[in-house]
């Protein structure tokens, strides 16, 4: 375990401006097909959309950060902090973790409403990726149809941000905390070429009759 060096008097905006956002900015810089964006921004098209199909009345929700990609401004990435460093509360770290995973679910329902003509094999390979930061660490976890009305959530890495000049072994972690996430937008831009390719067979198919 790394020394704390966080400022026990820190706010949860300063956390994130100072702290969280260099970390996300230097991904997106790394990668132009994603775009990134900060501080309680509204997740609007998700649950409205989702609001639509099963009439039911979801609150619009707020994410602490947000990633995009710009092909289609598509969610593909959600953050939230569980308050400053040094304060975080189990009840409001419990609530922020419903809260992600009820946005992801949205998503991801978002997406597969868009392919109901798709195979099942493929649908239930959709993933939507979140972090939840809760202290010094950031993890990251997916969220995944498994079968009616019942999804997993599964944790895929851990990441311990600002340590000490000695531990730099931290330091190099975050690289391949960043491999990790990178290798599963991938994954799922193969799955989402699938789909095009398959909803493009059923047109043709269909055109026929």
């Amino acid at each position: 375990m790394s020394p704390k060096v966080l400022a026990r008097d820190m706010s949860k905006r300063s956390y994130i401006v100072k702290c969280l956002s260099p970390i996300l900015r230097s991904f997106r810089n790394t990668f132009s097909e994603i775009r990134y964006e900060q501080i309680e921004k509204n997740i609007i098209k998700s649950i409205r959309n989702v609001n639509n199909i099963f009439a039911i009345n979801i609150k619009i929700q707020k994410t602490d950060l947000l990633v995009l990609r710009l092909l289609d401004i598509t969610e593909i990435l959600h953050v939230e902090v569980s308050r400053p460093p040094y304060k975080p509360e189990k009840k409001h770290t419990v609530r922020e973790a419903k809260k992600l995973l009820m946005i992801a679910v949205c998503n991801l329902c978002r997406i597969l409403a868009n392919n109901f003509d798709c195979l099942i094999e493929i649908t239930k390979k959709v993933k939507l990726y979140s972090i939840q930061i809760i202290g010094d660490k950031l993890t990251l976890f997916a969220i995944l149809l498994i079968d009616n009305k019942k999804y997993l959530a599964i944790k895929l890495a851990l990441y311990i941000i600002l340590y000490s000049l000695k531990t730099i072994r931290c330091y190099t972690k975050i690289f391949n905390f960043f491999k990790i996430i990178r290798n599963k937008f991938v994954e799922q831009e193969k799955l989402l070429e699938k789909f095009c390719s398959f909803m493009l067979s059923v047109n043709d198919d269909t055109s026929d009759l």
